[in-house]
């Protein structure tokens, strides 16, 4: 009687181990994958007013993104064609490094879990391609060129009045031109930004994890 009690307890020991497994709940439980897409070809703008050795933001408004980045030409082609309508459902999120590297940028994953939607990505500093006098490594510029708009009679550019205080949206620089971006010189290059847009939601932060390690917020106001 004694030997079936002990054998029956050691049973149920070694099945609660199993039972709490069964009922852990998973590392990512309650968030959902969400689809994205990359864009390729835009610089930081002067008039960014961003400073320190990175930003990371998230643009609602064609002004919020235009004011933020300029379109530039660089070894690899002309930028990716932003839709006039793009941020009528689009939310665009952003990374700008500042620190004089360049980099290559590679999304993981983006997931939303309640009103958080995250950013998970790799970060490559890009390899040199020789070494200069003295042995010190020598990076490979890729200098973006910025994009000139062709001329245009006064009544095809527009000017919106000031948004919310300081902000102004320039509305139109080319005739049926689907990024519709002044012409600035760029203060980060183009190989330091990453650029991800997203279905807007429901969001009131963008969470930024580089290389697994959370590196930044970005708050929403809806």
């Amino acid at each position: 009687m004694k030997k079936s009690l002990l054998v029956g307890v050691a049973v149920l020991v070694a099945g609660v181990p199993l039972f709490v497994l069964a009922f852990a709940p998973a590392p990512d439980a309650g968030s959902r994958t969400v689809e994205y897409k990359s864009w390729r070809g835009y610089a930081e703008s002067r008039e960014s007013g961003l400073k320190g050795d990175a930003s990371f933001v998230a643009l609602t408004s064609k002004a919020d993104f235009f004011r933020t980045f300029d379109p530039v030409l660089t070894p690899r082609g002309a930028p990716d064609a932003i839709p006039k309508d793009a941020f009528d459902t689009q939310l665009f999120v952003a990374v700008i490094k500042r620190d004089g590297a360049f980099w290559d940028y590679k999304v993981e994953k983006v997931t939303a879990n309640g009103d958080t939607l995250t950013v998970s990505y790799r970060a490559t500093e890009r390899k040199a391609v020789g070494t200069a006098q003295g042995g010190t490594t020598a990076k490979a510029p890729v200098p973006p060129t910025t994009l000139k708009a062709d001329p245009l009679p006064a009544t095809t550019v527009k000017v919106a009045p000031a948004v919310r205080g300081t902000e102004r949206a320039v509305l139109a620089t080319k005739k049926d031109d689907a990024t519709t971006a002044p012409a600035r010189g760029p203060a980060a290059t183009v190989d330091s930004s990453l650029i991800v847009s997203v279905a807007k939601d429901k969001y009131l932060s963008v969470v930024f994890v580089e290389n697994g390690k959370k590196v930044g917020t970005a708050r929403l106001s809806n």
